[in-house]
């Protein structure tokens, strides 16, 4: 059976408001491409890990300027 291919990957955030000296809630998000592994091992890891692939991550916090 054949994988299916994505070919659209969103992420979905919502923004801060003015940045000052009040802190406020924030999220980092990054969408990135994990590559295969190489090696003697790489198609033990790459069918494990179901690589090359998509990969996703964010990073809550709060963010306010400095004086």
């Amino acid at each position: 059976m054949k994988k299916p291919v994505p070919d659209y990957i969103e992420e979905v955030g919502s923004h801060t408001g003015p940045v000052d000296a009040t802190p406020s809630a924030s999220t980092l998000a990054s969408v990135f491409c994990i590559p295969s592994v190489g090696g003697s091992l790489g198609f033990l890891i790459n069918g494990a890990a179901n690589l090359p692939g998509p990969g996703a991550t964010s990073l809550p916090g709060t963010l306010a300027l400095l004086p």
